[in-house]
């Protein structure tokens, strides 16, 4: 996913009209105060993209190609280190480690062999 954005002068140079510079001040402010709410459609926008995907590739997960490596002197308790590929492209990574009191995951999920998420769960206990 890529950040929109809506600060460059091409924005504004679309509302620009020759010989009326009241009418173009007017404009850029009016554009600028439309500013924030173009930013958060387009952050949301990024984060819908991130939950589909994310959603994709947890309903697949079945359907991948599964490597899983004991991490032995990373913990207490020691821990593992799983991957998921869709053929031969990594979708998903998870590391998981154990303690005496507790327990971290931390989820690494990609797309188009870009990082594009990380979930980590601490639990105690």
């Amino acid at each position: 996913m890529h950040q929109k954005d809506f600060t460059n002068k091409s924005f504004f140079m679309i509302f620009c009209f020759p010989g009326n510079s009241g009418r173009f001040f007017k404009i850029i402010i009016f554009s600028m105060a439309l500013l924030p709410f173009l930013q958060a459609t387009a952050q949301d926008e990024d984060v819908a993209g991130i939950k589909k995907e994310y959603a994709e590739i947890r309903n697949q997960l079945s359907d991948f190609r599964v490597e899983k490596k004991e991490l032995s002197g990373e913990s207490a308790e020691g821990g593992t280190l799983t991957a998921y590929y869709d053929d031969t492209i990594v979708r998903l990574i998870v590391e998981e480690f154990f303690g005496e009191t507790g327990k971290r995951v931390t989820e690494y999920y990609f797309s188009n062999l870009n990082l594009f998420f990380v979930l980590d769960v601490t639990c105690t206990y």
